[in-house]
């Protein structure tokens, strides 16, 4: 019975991510779910994830889309309820759609930072150098 009120809840939710605007996904923040909806990335319903994963991602879009070059918000709060490691983890996933909607979220929004050049590792001859280079 509770599984059940939670999964419809949680399709309801999912529906509201990928249908409504933003004022609707800011709604659904500000209520709270995306620590729920993250947690739920674990349950045994291959369905129930993709809905998940499609919510995560119109969020992480729009996040993208409002971030006017600042870090994405919506990705804080996903990284913030370890959305993160379950997304990881979801990549062994034996529903293929799952993992590949899995992977391209995290290759999407949360894949390589970009590399700062005045601290990143420079190959010498025989070594690396790390730290600020000299002016």
């Amino acid at each position: 019975g509770q599984y059940e009120d939670q999964k419809g809840a949680a399709y309801a939710v999912c529906n509201a991510c990928v249908g409504g605007g933003p004022a609707v996904m800011s709604g659904i923040v500000q209520l709270g779910s995306i620590p729920r909806l993250c947690e739920l990335l674990e349950c045994p319903d291959a369905s129930l994830i993709f809905s998940i994963l499609e919510a995560l991602e119109a969020g992480l879009r729009l996040g993208a889309e409002t971030s006017h070059g600042g870090p994405n918000q919506f990705a804080v709060l996903v990284e913030q309820a370890g959305g993160c490691e379950k997304l990881e983890a979801l990549q062994m996933h034996e529903n293929a759609e799952v993992f590949q909607k899995a992977g391209h979220v995290i290759d999407t929004f949360f894949g390589e930072e970009v590399e700062d050049a005045a601290i990143a590792p420079v190959a010498q001859a025989t070594h690396f150098s790390f730290g600020m280079p000299s002016s």
